[in-house]
């Protein structure tokens, strides 16, 4: 086999969805003494592959691919990857654009949910083929992480300047996705565009929900403080080379209103995160956003919310309450009529809504502290229909 050599030529820049997927338990099932090992491999692995190869298209995407609706049954499936590489007992696959060029809503889904229905599939045929090959510990389920972000291609030594065809291909989105992968044994994040905007924030929901619980552990290490210092100090930057201007162009993303926003699509599997989320109500201030999550959390978070009723400190307490009057009450607020999907009320304009509750509530009590001043007893506490959208 050849060597390992990359040119140091200069690497071209490119735009890429990524997914990393393998076998969960693999590594089980090849270290068992059974002869009938090495004939099975093989034949898995076979299987596997030709079971996802019957997902995807004939055509190999060439960065050309637009996909304007897709159904299910239709023979637009999804491209073969521009970049496809065998990992011992998975893949690695990306689909590659120009680094100025976005991938349409419509191609993320669509990846997504191909590799969603693979990994159903493979569910489904894995026992059926343990009984057939009767050998034990024939991996159960494939681990699936998808992110999307900048990669850099790298090419060997001697070869000729070209975009189509680099060796390999290296950056944090192919990191992020094998550690999705790693994390998550349903399905990984779609990281994708500008996660204030709705259309991806119920992506992005859709696609915590179908991981569940074993999420949390990811999502609690981005609400850390550390986390959450760095990204202060990067948007401190940020806005300082900004000026006057206003602009959410090249804005830092902030982890732990990522991690907040994923807790809430989870809800009662969040539940793991309670720990972490009430540390964020020791800080000086406190997190506006976390005992709003932790209500949503439903009966697992009503301890922690009782307790601070009668916080000596003023947000805790009246977020406590608050909280605890959506939850007896119903509130659509804490339960959206529409509680998934593209129309349902985003997290960040839920938390609008609280936000306006609590300053109705503070205001409320300052003026029963203070009889002595006159306020006016009209205030609006109602969001208009529309609200531009918070950028994370």
């Amino acid at each position: 086999m050849p060597k390992l050599e990359f040119t140091a030529r200069e690497a071209t820049t490119h735009k890429a969805i990524i997914v990393s997927l393998d076998l969960e338990g693999f590594s089980k099932f090849c270290n068992q003494p059974e002869p009938a090992v090495a004939v099975t491999v093989p034949n898995l692995l076979k299987r596997v592959f030709d079971t996802l190869n019957g997902f995807l298209s004939k055509t190999r995407d060439e960065g050309k691919f637009s996909l304007r609706t897709f159904k299910f049954g239709d023979d637009e499936r999804l491209p073969v990857p521009a970049f496809n590489k065998f990992t011992g007992d998975g893949a690695l696959m990306g689909w590659i654009r120009e680094p100025e060029e976005r991938f349409p809503q419509d191609f993320c889904n669509l990846v997504v949910d191909t590799m969603r229905r693979f990994q159903n599939e493979l569910s489904e045929q894995l026992p059926i083929w343990e009984k057939e090959w009767q050998i034990q510990k024939v991996p159960k389920k494939v681990r699936v992480g998808v992110a999307t972000g900048i990669v850099f291609g790298l090419k060997v030594p001697n070869s000729i300047p070209s975009w189509y065809d680099p060796f390999d291909y290296t950056g944090y989105c192919i990191n992020l996705a094998v550690r999705l992968q790693s994390y998550c044994p349903r399905l990984g994040f779609l990281v994708h565009g500008n996660y204030a905007q709705p259309e991806n924030q119920a992506a992005a929901a859709e696609a915590i929900r179908h991981i569940g619980s074993p999420a949390v552990p990811f999502l609690v290490e981005r609400l850390s403080e550390a986390r959450w210092k760095q990204f202060t100090r990067e948007l401190q930057k940020w806005q300082e080379t900004q000026g006057s201007a206003v602009s959410a162009a090249g804005r830092p993303r902030n982890p732990r209103g990522e991690a907040l926003a994923a807790l809430d699509a989870l809800g009662a599997e969040a539940s793991g995160a309670l720990p972490a989320l009430e540390k964020l109500l020791h800080e000086t201030p406190p997190d506006p956003s976390a005992l709003y999550v932790i209500a949503r959390m439903g009966p697992a978070g009503i301890p922690v919310l009782a307790k601070y009723r009668n916080s000596d400190v003023r947000i805790l307490r009246l977020e406590a309450n608050i909280c605890m009057e959506m939850i007896a009450s119903h509130s659509e607020i804490l339960y959206p009529k529409i509680p998934v999907g593209p129309d349902a009320a985003s997290f960040n304009r839920r938390i609008s809504e609280f936000n306006l509750q609590v300053i109705h509530a503070a205001s409320l009590e300052y003026r029963t502290e203070h009889p002595e001043m006159n306020f006016p007893s009209n205030a609006d506490v109602t969001l208009p229909p529309s609200i531009p959208m918070p950028v994370q």
